[in-house]
């Protein structure tokens, strides 16, 4: 299977803080593109050690307005796992203090037509029509937030139908219908993995959840199985690993770090699942 990886072009905007983007600055165009071929496993999946779930504190005092607005949780470090609401507010999940998620402040207000990806730090990801942008450091003139802006004519897929499947600082998962995209920031340079949303490894029920793991590499979850795109001597393989959510197969968001070397999820994890929060800590939620 081939995997088209390429650098960007990017320009940098400015968005003031009610959400109002200004004009962009273009920025040096980007090298050419390059194919790489990717290994592909078929053989039977490997097992690994999965968590053990226990229910949130606090399931019941959740408000539905609440839980309706999350729809996306992350695993954006090996410590920090984030929750993103619709309305561009994200909640940091305290699970080593035992204490509810902390609001983060958003730098902006979400613009009109854009998602608003709110991270630690003041960081962000904006994602609209053919649009990717993320915070860049300081602030413009006015006072205004200034935006890496990054060139998206050359990533395939149906826009229209663009779900956002993992936001980190460095790192950003598409799935847009037909392809997947990976943005990924590496040493101040930008560069995009994109492959078919078929994946050469079968999922039971499809691509459910995604996220980073400990190696550097990326993991796209079915309901039990996950399949692993990392290094492996000078290349990119696939493979797939059964990893066991006992119990909660019927999971809707899902936020964990794979490590392919212990062939374990490391950490805590951030399960929904109908209507309730299952983490291995089993800290409170809001």
């Amino acid at each position: 299977m081939a995997l088209l990886s390429l650098t960007f072009a990017c320009s940098e905007e400015a968005v003031n803080r009610r959400g109002e983007v200004a004009a962009s600055i273009p920025l040096p165009a980007s090298p050419d593109q390059s194919d790489g071929d990717v290994k592909t496993d078929s053989g039977k999946p490997t097992d690994y050690v999965g968590p053990n779930l226990t229910e949130a504190k606090n399931n019941a005092g959740l408000t539905p307005e609440f839980k309706a607005n999350i729809n996306l949780v992350n695993k954006v470090s090996t410590t920090q796992i984030v929750l993103f609401g619709k309305d561009g507010k994200s909640w940091l999940y305290n699970a080593a203090a035992d204490a509810p998620p902390a609001q983060m402040d958003a730098a902006i207000v979400q613009p009109s037509g854009y998602s608003l990806f709110t991270l630690p730090d003041g960081k962000f990801w904006l994602v609209g029509p053919q649009t990717l942008g993320r915070r860049k450091a300081g602030e413009a003139a006015g006072g205004t937030v200034p935006v890496e802006n990054f060139n998206t004519s050359s990533i395939k897929g149906d826009w229209t139908k663009a779900r956002v499947l993992y936001a980190a600082v460095d790192t950003i998962i598409l799935h847009l219908d037909t392809n997947i995209a990976i943005l990924a920031i590496r040493n101040g340079t930008p560069s995009v993995s994109q492959f078919s949303s078929a994946l050469p490894v079968s999922l039971e029920g499809g691509i459910i959840a995604a996220g980073e793991t400990e190696s550097g590499g990326y993991w796209f979850a079915g309901k039990e199985t996950v399949a692993l795109l990392e290094m492996s001597g000078l290349s990119l393989a696939w493979s797939r690993a059964k990893v066991p959510l006992t119990g909660h197969e019927d999971y809707t968001q899902l936020a964990m770090r794979v490590d392919s070397g212990k062939k374990e999820v490391s950490g805590d994890v951030l399960v929904f699942q109908g209507d309730k929060y299952w983490s291995v800590t089993g800290a409170a939620i809001q």
